[in-house]
């Protein structure tokens, strides 16, 4: 189906990896570059352990909204309340404000994946652990511990750098909370493996 025909594309059994995709592409089309971040990445590595409600994309570069919202109004979103809705899936999609980051530290790193003629720009699994854990470890979000160990068993993640962020992330009064995150998240992770 063409761009184009609107809702067609996107339906109420669309995944949301179906979603990324198709607004990947919308987006690469009118030369928009986005990076699908968050807990919608965590469920692009790990769609068995996690399930976003929402598409988080930051946008790499400033970005006239007037193409932002011409290339999602093809797919069938309108814009509202601060997001893009879609009337026949429960999926928004939403752009938080830039640049890409994890905790303190820039997330200049990404991945593009295709899938046939379709393209999506998604942090890497290495990021989304990241994320994820700064996310538990802050917010004591379950949710975020439990994504961050599915990607880590899903994907490959390069657990020398997960530590070396947790370590820097980690200072002064909250330095036990991080070492305890990534001890629960290690240990976690080695028990799904057994």
């Amino acid at each position: 189906m063409l761009a184009g025909e609107g809702s067609q594309l996107i339906g109420p059994d669309t995944t949301l990896r179906d979603v990324a995709f198709d607004v990947g592409t919308a987006l690469d089309a009118v030369g928009v570059h986005a990076v699908l971040c968050g807990g919608s990445a965590a469920t692009f590595y790990a769609p068995d352990v996690y399930q976003s409600e929402d598409l988080d994309f930051v946008l790499a570069f400033a970005t006239e909204g007037a193409l932002v919202k011409r290339a999602l109004g093809a797919l069938g979103y309108t814009f509202r309340d601060s997001m893009f809705v879609h009337p026949e899936s429960h999926f928004t999609v939403e752009f938080p404000k830039g640049p890409l980051a994890i905790g303190s530290e820039a997330a200049d790193e990404f991945d593009t994946v295709r899938d046939g003629e379709r393209i999506l720009n998604v942090v890497t699994p290495t990021n989304v652990v990241r994320d994820r854990l700064n996310k538990f470890t802050v917010w004591d979000d379950f949710s975020a511990l439990r994504a961050a160990v599915g990607v880590a068993l899903e994907a490959e993640v390069d657990l020398h750098r997960v530590r070396a962020f947790m370590r820097h992330e980690g200072q002064g009064i909250f330095k036990e909370r991080f070492e305890e995150a990534l001890r629960v998240f290690e240990r976690r992770v080695r028990e799904r493996r057994l």
